[in-house]
Protein backbone atom coordinates (compact mmCIF):
# COMPACT_ATOMS: atom_id res chain seq x y z
CA UNK A 1 0.00 0.00 0.00
CA UNK A 2 1.04 3.39 -0.71
CA UNK A 3 2.66 5.45 2.33
CA UNK A 4 1.01 8.95 3.18
CA UNK A 5 2.52 11.81 2.09
CA UNK A 6 4.23 13.53 5.09
CA UNK A 7 6.35 16.11 3.08
CA UNK A 8 6.69 17.53 -0.62
CA UNK A 9 9.20 19.19 -1.94
CA UNK A 10 10.08 20.72 -5.12
CA UNK A 11 13.63 20.58 -6.80
CA UNK A 12 15.05 22.18 -9.50
CA UNK A 13 17.73 20.27 -11.35
CA UNK A 14 19.73 22.81 -13.42
CA UNK A 15 22.04 20.81 -15.93
CA UNK A 16 24.27 22.61 -18.72
CA UNK A 17 21.76 20.94 -21.65
CA UNK A 18 19.23 18.32 -21.56
CA UNK A 19 21.22 15.93 -24.39
CA UNK A 20 23.87 14.50 -22.26
CA UNK A 21 24.25 11.03 -21.63
CA UNK A 22 26.48 12.34 -18.37
CA UNK A 23 23.31 14.34 -17.60
CA UNK A 24 20.57 11.48 -18.32
CA UNK A 25 22.91 9.77 -15.74
CA UNK A 26 22.82 12.05 -13.32
CA UNK A 27 19.01 12.86 -13.31
CA UNK A 28 18.42 9.13 -13.44
CA UNK A 29 20.08 8.56 -10.17
CA UNK A 30 17.97 11.75 -8.83
CA UNK A 31 14.81 9.93 -10.15
CA UNK A 32 15.92 6.87 -8.02
CA UNK A 33 16.29 8.72 -4.78
CA UNK A 34 12.86 10.63 -5.25
CA UNK A 35 11.22 6.75 -5.26
CA UNK A 36 13.38 5.88 -2.27
CA UNK A 37 12.17 8.94 -0.51
CA UNK A 38 8.92 8.58 -1.36
CA UNK A 39 8.73 5.29 0.32
CA UNK A 40 9.05 6.85 3.01
CA UNK A 41 6.51 9.28 2.54
CA UNK A 42 8.98 12.18 0.94
CA UNK A 43 7.10 13.22 -2.46
CA UNK A 44 10.32 15.21 -4.29
CA UNK A 45 8.91 16.36 -7.29
CA UNK A 46 12.44 17.27 -9.97
CA UNK A 47 11.39 20.01 -12.08
CA UNK A 48 14.69 19.79 -14.95
CA UNK A 49 15.85 23.33 -16.32
CA UNK A 50 18.40 23.48 -19.12
CA UNK A 51 19.48 26.06 -21.38
CA UNK A 52 18.29 25.44 -25.04
CA UNK A 53 21.50 26.62 -26.64
CA UNK A 54 23.70 23.58 -25.37
CA UNK A 55 26.55 24.90 -22.03
CA UNK A 56 24.35 28.78 -23.02
CA UNK A 57 26.05 30.16 -19.93
CA UNK A 58 23.35 33.49 -19.88
CA UNK A 59 20.22 31.42 -19.70
CA UNK A 60 21.76 29.23 -16.90
CA UNK A 61 22.19 32.32 -14.79
CA UNK A 62 18.19 33.17 -16.02
CA UNK A 63 17.43 29.59 -14.85
CA UNK A 64 18.79 30.09 -11.51
CA UNK A 65 17.11 33.46 -10.84
CA UNK A 66 13.90 32.06 -12.09
CA UNK A 67 14.59 28.85 -10.07
CA UNK A 68 14.50 31.18 -6.77
CA UNK A 69 11.80 33.16 -7.93
CA UNK A 70 9.80 30.05 -7.87
CA UNK A 71 10.67 29.77 -4.30
CA UNK A 72 11.46 25.83 -4.94
CA UNK A 73 12.90 23.33 -1.63
CA UNK A 74 16.15 23.35 -3.51
CA UNK A 75 18.54 23.58 -5.94
CA UNK A 76 20.87 21.31 -7.75
CA UNK A 77 23.16 22.45 -10.40
CA UNK A 78 25.96 21.45 -12.67
CA UNK A 79 27.41 24.98 -13.75
CA UNK A 80 29.00 25.22 -16.81
CA UNK A 81 30.80 28.55 -15.53
CA UNK A 82 32.10 28.14 -11.31
CA UNK A 83 32.49 32.31 -11.38
CA UNK A 84 29.18 32.88 -13.19
CA UNK A 85 26.32 32.16 -10.68
CA UNK A 86 28.03 32.80 -7.07
CA UNK A 87 26.00 35.85 -6.90
CA UNK A 88 22.91 33.20 -7.70
CA UNK A 89 23.85 30.56 -5.08
CA UNK A 90 24.11 33.01 -1.89
CA UNK A 91 21.06 34.73 -2.68
CA UNK A 92 19.50 31.05 -2.49
CA UNK A 93 20.96 30.19 0.18
CA UNK A 94 20.38 33.61 2.45
CA UNK A 95 16.27 32.37 0.86
CA UNK A 96 16.61 29.30 2.58
CA UNK A 97 17.11 26.73 -0.68
CA UNK A 98 20.20 24.63 -0.09
CA UNK A 99 22.02 24.51 -3.43
CA UNK A 100 23.77 21.18 -4.46
CA UNK A 101 27.28 21.85 -6.58
CA UNK A 102 26.91 18.83 -8.44
CA UNK A 103 30.16 16.73 -10.60
CA UNK A 104 31.51 20.98 -11.05
CA UNK A 105 31.92 22.80 -7.81
CA UNK A 106 31.36 26.39 -7.28
CA UNK A 107 34.28 27.31 -4.87
CA UNK A 108 34.04 30.98 -2.89
CA UNK A 109 29.71 30.33 -2.72
CA UNK A 110 27.77 29.55 -0.37
CA UNK A 111 26.91 26.80 -1.67
CA UNK A 112 25.72 23.72 1.03
CA UNK A 113 26.71 20.57 -0.52
CA UNK A 114 29.56 19.54 -3.44
CA UNK A 115 29.05 16.10 -5.08
CA UNK A 116 31.59 15.34 -7.20
CA UNK A 117 34.88 14.36 -7.47
CA UNK A 118 38.52 15.91 -7.91
CA UNK A 119 38.95 15.93 -12.19
CA UNK A 120 42.80 16.15 -12.14
CA UNK A 121 43.31 12.86 -9.91
CA UNK A 122 40.56 11.42 -12.29
CA UNK A 123 42.18 12.22 -15.21
CA UNK A 124 45.80 11.44 -14.12
CA UNK A 125 44.35 8.19 -12.88
CA UNK A 126 43.14 7.38 -16.68
CA UNK A 127 45.68 8.52 -18.40
CA UNK A 128 48.38 6.39 -16.60
CA UNK A 129 46.48 3.46 -17.23
CA UNK A 130 46.28 4.34 -20.61
CA UNK A 131 50.33 5.36 -20.90
CA UNK A 132 50.73 1.81 -18.68
CA UNK A 133 48.77 -0.31 -21.57
CA UNK A 134 51.34 1.27 -24.06
CA UNK A 135 54.54 0.09 -21.95
CA UNK A 136 55.39 3.56 -20.50
CA UNK A 137 55.94 5.36 -23.62
CA UNK A 138 54.28 6.85 -26.78
CA UNK A 139 52.92 10.04 -28.15
CA UNK A 140 49.33 11.15 -26.58
CA UNK A 141 46.78 13.66 -27.63
CA UNK A 142 44.46 15.45 -25.12
CA UNK A 143 40.20 16.29 -26.93
CA UNK A 144 39.94 18.56 -24.35
CA UNK A 145 36.40 19.90 -23.36
CA UNK A 146 35.62 24.25 -23.24
CA UNK A 147 39.00 26.23 -22.92
CA UNK A 148 38.57 28.06 -19.07
CA UNK A 149 36.20 25.37 -18.13
CA UNK A 150 36.90 24.21 -14.52
CA UNK A 151 36.22 21.05 -15.38
CA UNK A 152 37.92 20.77 -18.55
CA UNK A 153 41.15 22.78 -17.04
CA UNK A 154 41.32 20.40 -14.20
CA UNK A 155 41.11 17.16 -16.52
CA UNK A 156 43.84 19.03 -19.23
CA UNK A 157 45.71 19.27 -15.67
CA UNK A 158 45.68 15.74 -14.51
CA UNK A 159 46.42 14.45 -18.20
CA UNK A 160 49.18 16.85 -18.21
CA UNK A 161 50.37 16.04 -15.28
CA UNK A 162 50.22 12.31 -15.69
CA UNK A 163 51.79 12.22 -18.98
CA UNK A 164 55.20 14.01 -17.90
CA UNK A 165 55.68 11.26 -15.38
CA UNK A 166 56.88 9.41 -18.09
CA UNK A 167 60.06 10.30 -19.60
CA UNK A 168 59.23 8.23 -23.09
CA UNK A 169 55.68 9.72 -23.16
CA UNK A 170 54.95 12.67 -25.13
CA UNK A 171 52.41 15.09 -25.53
CA UNK A 172 52.01 15.23 -28.93
CA UNK A 173 48.69 17.63 -29.57
CA UNK A 174 45.36 18.92 -27.52
CA UNK A 175 42.35 20.77 -28.94
CA UNK A 176 39.41 22.02 -27.29
CA UNK A 177 36.48 19.64 -28.64
CA UNK A 178 33.45 21.79 -26.20
CA UNK A 179 31.98 18.80 -24.65
CA UNK A 180 30.71 18.32 -28.35
CA UNK A 181 30.66 14.52 -29.85
CA UNK A 182 30.68 16.07 -33.64
CA UNK A 183 33.16 18.47 -32.71
CA UNK A 184 35.38 15.60 -31.13
CA UNK A 185 34.71 13.08 -34.07
CA UNK A 186 36.07 15.90 -36.82
CA UNK A 187 38.98 17.12 -34.33
CA UNK A 188 39.83 13.36 -33.82
CA UNK A 189 39.79 12.58 -38.57
CA UNK A 190 41.75 16.16 -38.42
CA UNK A 191 44.41 14.56 -36.08
CA UNK A 192 44.70 11.30 -38.19
CA UNK A 193 44.91 13.30 -41.09
CA UNK A 194 47.78 14.97 -39.73
CA UNK A 195 49.83 12.34 -37.80
CA UNK A 196 51.17 9.82 -39.69
CA UNK A 197 50.09 5.89 -39.04
CA UNK A 198 51.48 4.51 -35.33
CA UNK A 199 52.54 8.17 -34.58
CA UNK A 200 49.32 8.52 -31.88
CA UNK A 201 49.54 5.99 -28.89
CA UNK A 202 46.84 7.25 -27.20
CA UNK A 203 43.75 9.60 -26.82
Amino acid sequence: SDVPVTAHYKFAWIMPDMFNPFWVYMRQGAEKAAVELKAQGIQVDIQQMAPIQTFNLEEQVAIFENAIQMKVDAIGICVIDQTAVITQVNKAVAAGIPVAALSTDIPNSDRTVFAGQDNAVVAATVAKIAIDKQGGKGNYIILSGIPGNFISEERDNGYKAAIAEYPEAALLDIQPALFNRAKGLEIMENMLTKYPAGEIQGV
